[in-house]
């Protein structure tokens, strides 16, 4: 760990990596929102085309599934990545200004050997 000394240079470089993963957070939920409001007008283009009683095998090749669905999912796997990682860094925020790793888990309804090991995840 580091030394009491230290700790204020510790817990600003924390702050520091906080606030760029909130920005990372912030770009991987415009993709995310971007991707739903794709799916979203994909989803009324084929709501139309039943409608109007058109045939399903066209609705393929009008609103490809295949990208959308690629899309969706890596949109939401980029943002869970950017949530954990924010997350482990504000657990480290937190552990560094004094609370325990069991204070932090019950703060967010997590067991405390979790916080110890998405703590051990920074250390990696």
């Amino acid at each position: 760990m580091w030394s009491v000394k230290d700790q204020p240079r510790q817990l600003e470089h924390l702050r520091v990596n906080y606030l760029a993963a909130l920005d990372q957070f912030d770009r991987c939920a415009q993709e995310m929102r971007a991707a739903l409001d794709e799916a979203s007008d994909a989803s009324d283009a084929v709501r139309a085309h039943v409608e109007a009683g058109r045939p399903a095998r066209d609705v393929t090749r009008r609103v490809a599934p295949d990208q959308l669905r690629t899309r969706l999912s890596a949109a939401a796997v980029e943002l869970e990545r950017a949530r954990h990682r924010g997350q482990t860094l504000w657990f480290a925020m937190l552990v560094e200004e004094g609370l325990t790793k069991a204070e932090v888990g019950r703060a967010f309804g997590i067991s405390r050997s979790l916080v110890s090991r998405m703590l051990n995840e920074l250390r990696a």
